[in-house]
């Protein structure tokens, strides 16, 4: 594997658009991929939690999945080969977030740190992304975002399944070349000169739709008023009153009806299987007139591995009694 690492390092780099986050400067010395850590098991099957991007959302959610590792391959090779090639078909409101034919190349762990080699497909454009993305207004939030995303499911894969705490992450060499392997900084960015060295990657909560993730967004949605985003949390079917989700069109007549919510704060998120409960303060606008509430308990449910909220819990921020 080390012979294997070194002669990677000479290995190479082409030129056009689909590589232009790589660098033509020399590589620095703490550039190099590390050895790898000792001898891995024979072949086995483990439960992980893999994150990838829902829906539409700037958001990552969780599916838990069956890692199946190869004899001799390290875990978080086959951890991410598996993020690579996307959600399973049980989790249709997950979509993956790498280019087609974007592989794992190799892993290796120095203490706390995570090396990973992506194949050189991660700089091809994504398959419904025009050429001209920087210029187009739209495309030129959405492509940096799913770039963001793609790195943030790495870090939140590797740190929830192992004891990494950093992911530095390098690309494939095409082409006889010195460079850096290091991912550059206009990897993320509309600066397409930008060459600065992308930072290493660590969680990020505000991206992930944990339980407390996820009720940080639903009460965010409700004060910015964000009606469709805030549909897409809404349970199927309410445990409270046997009522299925009501459609979107009726639902967004309904909520005109709801007080506005001004200010929030929440705290608590004790989690037991598919409930969560959290303690929810705030400051309801009704006819010109506020009204602070506090200690109201809020449920969230967990549905297809993803936490949402019920019609019943929705309506009780908004119109109970401060």
């Amino acid at each position: 594997l080390l012979l294997m690492l070194m002669m990677m390092l000479t290995a190479c780099a082409p030129s056009g658009n689909s590589m232009e986050a790589l660098s033509v400067t020399a590589a620095p010395q703490e550039d190099e991929i590390p050895r790898a850590d000792g001898d891995d098991a024979a072949a086995t099957d483990t439960s992980a939690l893999i994150w990838y991007r829902y829906g539409d959302e700037p958001m990552l959610a969780a599916e838990r999945r069956t890692v199946s590792r190869l004899p001799n391959e390290p875990y978080e090779t086959a951890l991410l080969r598996l993020l690579l090639e996307g959600p399973s078909l049980d989790a249709p409101a997950l979509r993956g977030l790498f280019p087609a034919g974007t592989r794992v190349i190799s892993t290796s762990r120095q203490g706390k740190m995570l090396f990973v080699t992506l194949s050189y497909q991660l700089m091809n454009g994504y398959s419904d992304e025009p050429s001209n993305w920087r210029s187009d207004t739209a495309w030129a939030q959405e492509v940096p975002l799913r770039r963001r995303l793609a790195m943030q499911a790495i870090a939140a894969t590797v740190t929830e399944n192992t004891t990494a705490q950093q992911v530095v992450i390098l690309l494939e060499q095409r082409g006889e070349t010195t460079d850096s392997m290091r991912l550059r900084q206009k990897y993320y960015t509309l600066n397409a000169a930008d060459d600065a060295l992308a930072d290493p990657l660590q969680r990020d909560e505000s991206l992930l739709l944990t339980a407390s993730g996820t009720m940080r967004t639903i009460l965010t949605c409700i004060q910015q008023r964000d009606i469709r985003r805030l549909y897409r949390y809404l349970a199927l079917s309410d445990p409270d009153t046997g009522e299925a989700r009501m459609e979107y069109e009726a639902f967004a007549s309904k909520w005109t009806e709801y007080p506005a919510l001004t200010a929030f704060d929440f705290s608590g998120g004790s989690a037991s299987g598919t409930r969560a409960v959290f303690t929810v303060s705030g400051t309801r606008l009704a006819d010109g007139v506020s009204q602070k509430f506090t200690g109201r308990s809020v449920h969230l449910m967990k549905t297809g591995g993803l936490w949402c909220i019920s019609m019943s819990q929705l309506t009780a921020i908004v119109e109970g009694t401060p």
